[in-house]
């Protein structure tokens, strides 16, 4: 789950968990006509029931702890469960040339069903997280030609809507939505292929003025501090395949 500082440094938290869940996934795909397709696909909500455990670095001075009297920083199992949240995506292609296609489409993703993500230890403490994100759109829009037989070039760009919850805003997510673009390039030799591709992400930013989140929020006048800004992200991606 990550690396989690305490405030003061008396203490350094690590979480580690695993857990697994089952989903399903159908589509459709209409060929309208010979230029013209529409795909559609839905993706099912999956519970994950994860379990780990909770790890401390105490600082030297921090005498509680050390003591045992402090019970949310001795080592400890742990346990969650986290509701990944259905979608519904939708696209349009359009095909003018036999090796030039566009498409355009939209990704709608039930975030409101993200509601906590709590984490219990088996020490008798709890860590209340409320999300209450708001459901989100995904809207992009992409480009391939294929210039040689063994070549094809791509190009995308795509906006995501914020979800986030500025009242229950955290350090996990410092996103606000997100806009980005994509370059890549595919090579196939016989059966084989090679895809290739970068992608730059701008991610918005988030405000925590208005959070209730435990940590962030200031203990003096209980006023909240701190913004994410300037926030970008590099993705770099390579895929091998072999057609049967």
């Amino acid at each position: 789950i990550g690396y989690i500082p305490s405030r003061g440094e008396d203490s350094k938290m690590t979480l580690n968990g695993t857990g697994w869940g089952v989903g399903a996934q159908l589509g459709a795909h209409l060929r309208m006509t010979d230029e013209l397709s529409l795909g559609f696909s839905y993706k099912s909500p999956v519970t994950l029931n994860i379990a780990g455990s909770a790890d401390f670095s105490r600082h030297q001075s921090n005498m509680l702890a050390d003591q045992g009297q402090v019970p949310h920083t001795i080592d400890t199992d742990v346990h969650s469960t986290v509701h990944l949240p259905d979608s519904f995506a939708l696209g349009l292609a359009y095909r003018p040339l036999e090796n030039l296609s566009f498409e355009v489409g939209t990704v709608f993703t039930r975030w409101s069903t993200y509601d906590s993500m709590n984490i219990y230890f088996d020490s008798d403490f709890q860590s209340i997280n409320h999300k209450k994100w708001r459901d989100g759109w995904n809207f992009n829009a992409s480009v391939e030609y294929e210039p040689l037989d063994w070549l094809a070039l791509r190009a995308g760009i795509w906006y995501e809507t914020p979800v986030t919850n500025e009242a229950h805003a955290d350090f996990m997510v410092p996103s606000h939505g997100r806009t980005g673009v994509s370059v890549g390039a595919g090579f196939q030799w016989g059966n084989w292929t090679l895809d290739l591709a970068y992608a730059h992400l701008w991610v918005h930013s988030l405000d925590y003025s208005e959070t209730d989140a435990s940590g962030i929020r200031s203990s003096v006048g209980n006023v909240s501090t701190g913004n994410s800004r300037n926030t970008v992200a590099n993705i770099y991606s390579a895929t091998i395949g072999y057609t049967f």
